[in-house]
């Protein structure tokens, strides 16, 4: 059976870094898209004679972001049969392609739906980032876990990631967003379909290049849509597809804290218009419904980061 795989690559004002890319392409892929994203700089001019593998060039009329470029790429790709494992590859040279044949094997022999590098394994290679992003990579890391359930993934932020047709065929890619975004929504849908995930150590590489990404807006532009993937990702495994005692901990912490906030706001107010002091039976009662909330919420906190998606068996 012909197990082929696949590159796709969304080029943006890359220059000829991409040619950098293409030459170090490994001999486990059989096909390299490439998605011009309607680049104000164009795509250079590629020899593809050169090259073993077949190079398919697609161009956007007009600009839709990574995501929306990496949704064109998987659509042109999944309409070949052969094809079996797909890898997401950026056109700035930041990437090792040499870990592409270590993160196929996790694909093929290890039981991993997805794969994607991790570049904060060792404390040396977190000090050579630049400062911002290492910030920036730590928080937001941290909150993506949260928020799409994969605790076990260190490196959430990272955009090198291979997956199988079975898992990319289970996606519901309009789900996707089309922006810098993309790679946490897809974490999203993966959750949703119970795809387990595998990180590969790699070192991070940082070249002179300026990032597309404006930093400031990150912020204002990541964290309603990951409020957004939380509430429908407990929606769906806590109260839509299964109960469980998950449920019951989160369930009962929202009924104390809602109890206990409206309970002590009611009396406060009643109290202070009164011109008495609140008893302090009225306190305990909602010191005790708060600290009740927030102990029932680290319960549900510890089930879920013990409840990430797992390993299928082979």
């Amino acid at each position: 059976m012909n197990s082929k795989s696949c590159i796709i690559i969304p080029y943006y004002k890359s220059g000829s870094l991409l040619i950098d890319v293409l030459d170090k392409v490994p001999e486990v892929i059989h096909y390299v898209i490439i998605v011009d994203d309607c680049s104000p700089i164009p795509l250079p001019e590629i020899t593809s004679e050169k090259y073993r593998f077949e190079l398919i060039v697609l161009k956007h009329s007009q600009n839709r972001g990574v995501g929306g470029a990496m949704k064109t790429g998987f659509q042109k790709a999944l309409e070949n049969k052969e094809i079996k494992f797909f890898f997401k590859v950026d056109s700035d040279d930041q990437m090792d392609l040499t870990q592409i044949p270590r993160m196929k094997k996790q694909l093929m022999e290890n039981g991993a739906d997805f794969v994607k590098g991790n570049r904060l394994y060792d404390i040396d290679i977190i000090k050579r980032m630049p400062v911002v992003r290492r910030m920036g990579n730590l928080l937001l890391s941290f909150i993506t876990k949260f928020c799409t359930g994969y605790w076990n993934v260190q490196d959430p932020t990272n955009g090198f990631f291979g997956i199988k047709r079975r898992t990319l065929s289970k996606l519901k890619l309009r789900n996707l967003h089309d922006s810098y975004f993309f790679e946490t929504s897809l974490l999203g849908e993966l959750f949703l379909n119970g795809a387990y995930i595998k990180s590969i150590r790699m070192p991070p590489i940082y070249k002179t290049e300026v990032s597309n990404m404006n930093v400031a807006l990150v912020p204002f532009e990541f964290l309603p849509k990951l409020f957004r993937i939380l509430i429908k990702r407990i929606s769906y495994k806590y109260f839509l597809f299964e109960l469980n005692i998950g449920s019951i901990y989160l369930l009962g912490s929202g009924v104390f804290f809602v109890f206990g906030t409206i309970f002590g706001i009611y009396h406060y107010q009643k109290n202070f218009d009164m011109g008495i002091t609140t008893p302090a039976g009225t306190v305990i009662i909602f010191a005790l419904c708060i600290l009740v909330s927030f102990n029932l919420f680290l319960s549900w906190l510890d089930f879920d980061t013990k409840n990430s998606p797992k390993r299928k068996k082979l």
